[in-house]
């Protein structure tokens, strides 16, 4: 059984001012509308648990980020100093070699916060969002890094946190993890408010890929980044001005997205099945 971890944190003296909490998130005079309880209610029944390795084929570039360095530059300009809230990131327990952390700490942000309504395995301490002191796992991740495991609904969290505040990765939330397209289209809102001004929206495989690209505060940054095709939809956004409209072009249901292909149902099954297991194992 793994053991929940006690931090240790301890930041040097001369950042000590610069510490983030995780309630500088929220706006207090913010809070989940009887709309979104509706939504996250609705589509409690659509939605599939997958403890999936999407964030992994970052994986070639982070190690490596001399080979596109045209992306290093964007995600150290944009990354450095701020927050970057990874939604549907899971647990403390699946970040053992995550890669999305790893951005975070190469990139010089100022905090990293996993936000999943399925994690497990987080350290209870502090509420399920103690900071973790991941210095001896990787040289590379600066001592200051303030590291963050929520376990929360991504529209419910998103939707009380400040205006334009923090960056935002996402990695497989498609429409088979969330099947619920309005879901989908009301996230998308909440996360064009919440992105920082000049911040950034990036992932693979997500449905708010193609929700941002009818939103004209966004700019789609991928072509010009140099990044390995990986077989996956990667992409890439900076949002462009301070405005807080969503001003998406038609409705949901008049976007026409990619269509993915047939999810591999025996695949899919086994990765239930070890997401099951893991889960019976943590709990002995």
């Amino acid at each position: 059984m793994r053991k929940n971890i006690e931090s240790n944190f301890s930041p040097e003296p001369e950042i000590e001012q610069k510490i983030f909490k995780i309630e500088d998130l929220f706006d207090p005079e913010r809070s989940v509308s009887n709309e979104y309880k509706q939504i996250i209610k609705n589509g409690e029944s659509k939605n599939v648990y997958l403890k999936t390795k999407y964030s992994e084929y970052w994986g070639d570039f982070l190690r490596n980020p001399d080979s596109a360095p045209n992306a290093s530059d964007f995600f150290r300009e944009h990354i450095q100093g701020s927050m970057l809230v990874d939604l549907g990131g899971g647990g403390y327990s699946t970040h053992k070699g995550s890669m999305m952390f790893d951005l975070a700490g190469i990139f010089d942000a100022k905090a990293y916060i996993s936000v999943d309504k399925f994690a497990y395995g987080e350290n209870s301490e502090y509420d399920k969002s103690a900071p973790v002191d991941r210095m001896g796992r990787k040289g590379n991740v600066r001592r200051d890094l303030r590291c963050f495991y929520i376990q929360s609904d991504m529209l419910e969290f998103v939707s009380k946190m400040k205006d334009n505040s923090v960056n935002f990765a996402l990695n497989g939330i498609d429409s088979y993890v969330i099947g619920d397209e309005e879901y989908h289209t009301a996230l998308a809102k909440e996360i064009a408010r919440a992105t920082r001004s000049d911040g950034i929206v990036f992932g693979v495989n997500s449905d708010i890929s193609y929700l941002l690209n009818h939103n004209s505060e966004f700019l789609s940054e991928l072509d010009g980044l140099g990044l390995q095709d990986t077989g996956v939809d990667t992409f890439a956004y900076t949002k462009q001005t301070k405005g807080e409209n969503w001003e998406m072009e038609g409705e949901f249901g008049e976007v026409e997205p990619e269509k993915d292909p047939e999810p591999d149902m025996e695949f899919i099954n086994k990765l239930i099945q070890e997401a099951e297991e893991e889960k019976r194992n943590n709990k002995k």
